[in-house]
């Protein structure tokens, strides 16, 4: 068996994954391949659905960590790729989004020509920098606890005020 990434899977959303990495086989000139597909059953498949990784790959290809890792780094360039974006940060989402939110808020602030209806100037500026620290701060999770800083309670209690922040004022999010 080779080992080759899905490229499309026209007409089988359900039963191939783009990007994905699969192990299959070519069983005829006509360009069909054998793939073992999310049923887990293997089944016949254009060959144009799919590209092949290097020969020498397949042919050393054994399951450890390094190749898992190497097979896992294929997926997820050829989703940023196709997408954009990769399954890699959907795992702590909470991070991702926050670091995306946080500049773009920062900026929001530095250009907003309004305030919502039930604010001041003032008070949707303190609103604002409340909802930034939250963000700021949870984009900056891992780092802080990979150096040894733990957030205490009154951390926490501020990053919940500006996430309710955020979370109730999103809609007035606009200039």
């Amino acid at each position: 068996m080779d080992h080759f990434v899905c490229i499309k899977n026209d007409g089988y959303p359900a039963s191939l994954r783009v990007g994905k990495m699969y192990d299959a086989e070519i069983v005829d000139e006509k360009g069909l391949i054998r793939v073992i597909d999310e049923s887990g059953e293997d089944y016949l498949y254009p060959r144009d659905f799919f590209i092949i990784l290097e020969d020498a790959l397949a042919s050393i290809y054994k399951p450890t960590p390094k190749l898992k890792l190497f097979r896992r780094k294929i997926q997820f360039g050829w989703q940023r790729w196709r997408m954009g974006w990769d399954d890699s940060e959907t795992w702590n989402l909470d991070t991702t989004l926050a670091k995306f939110i946080a500049p773009r808020l920062k900026r929001f602030k530095e250009l907003n020509n309004g305030i919502p209806h039930d604010f001041t100037e003032e008070t949707w500026d303190e609103a604002l920098d409340k909802m930034i620290f939250a963000l700021d701060k949870c984009a900056k999770k891992d780092e802080d606890e990979e150096s040894g800083l733990y957030w205490d309670k009154e951390t926490y209690a501020q990053i919940d005020e500006g996430l309710e922040l955020f979370g109730k004022h999103f809609r007035d999010l606009w200039w």
